[in-house]
């Protein structure tokens, strides 16, 4: 399902961003940081559509993205209760830490 899902065509819009979304079902974005080797990465899977490989699939392929570009990290600030997400990056090597102030997790992945 992911795969077939996935293999849709790639749509960017402005420059150091790159989106995706697959028949309204889910979105991803890789945003570059202004002047940096860095980016942030969102990525958004509908209810209906998760736990089905979609969201792992599709932040390998941001990472993929990331190392071509021959960038330094790729990280994203996540809500603690979206435990979906945090178990996501842990399988594909992203570190993790609480921000206190924000209770907010920020999640690294240094490539």
């Amino acid at each position: 399902m992911a795969r077939r899902l996935i293999q849709h065509q790639e749509r960017r819009f402005v420059l150091g961003q790159r989106f995706q979304c697959i028949e309204n079902h889910v979105l991803r974005c890789l945003i570059r940081v202004y002047d940096q080797d860095e980016a942030e990465f969102s990525l958004l899977v509908r209810d209906g559509f998760q736990r089905r490989g979609l969201g792992t699939e599709l932040l390998r392929r941001l990472v993929a993205i990331g190392r071509d570009e021959r960038l330094h990290c790729i990280s994203a600030v996540i809500l603690p209760r979206n435990q979906g997400m945090l178990r996501i990056c842990s399988k594909l090597g992203f570190q993790t830490d609480l921000v206190e102030a924000d209770h907010l997790i920020h999640s690294e992945l240094i490539l």
